[in-house]
This record gives structure tokens, C-alpha cells and sequence, in this order.
């Protein structure tokens, strides 16, 4: 498997109000979602799909009293084997 180092390759939306984003974003975006269960994350883990690839996920903030937003996460070579 080749990687685009440098790349932008998954987004996270942290928010007080994952019900709202999950009504919101496909309505307006056409995105579909999908939650997967985890043990460490109450309400699942809301994975987003544009059109049929994976793009990111939805969840609540873990962190109280911080707004709303976005995580960006970017493809790095690693250099541990």
C-alpha cells in the first residue's frame, strides 16, 4: 500500500450535540453515517461515508466546557518499524 504523505486523510467532529450534527450534516452534505460500538465511548463512535468511502467521524466532545470542533488528521511517514 502506497500513502500520499502529507495528506489530509480522516476528519473528527467533537461536539455537545453529536444528535444535532448527525441530523445536520447529512441533510445538508448527503452524508451517510453509520455508528460503531465501543466499550470506551458512550453512544458509539458516528462514522461519516462520502458516497461510499470513508471520511471521518462524529462524536461526542470528550472534554466538557469546549466548543464545538473539527480535528484534522494528516498522513505521516513513520519512522519506527
Amino acid at each position: 500500500m502506497s500513502y500520499d504523505y502529507g495528506r489530509f486523510v480522516w476528519f473528527e467532529l467533537n461536539t455537545t450535540d453529536k444528535d444535532a450534527a448527525l441530523r445536520f450534516y447529512p441533510e445538508v452534505l448527503g452524508w451517510k453515517t453509520s455508528t460503531v460500538d465501543m466499550p470506551d465511548m458512550p453512544g458509539g463512535y458516528s462514522m461519516v461515508n462520502v458516497g461510499e468511502a470513508p471520511y471521518g467521524g462524529i462524536v461526542d466532545s470528550p472534554v466538557p466546557d469546549v466548543p464545538p470542533h473539527w480535528v484534522s488528521y494528516v498522513s505521516v511517514l513513520s519512522l519506527i518499524h
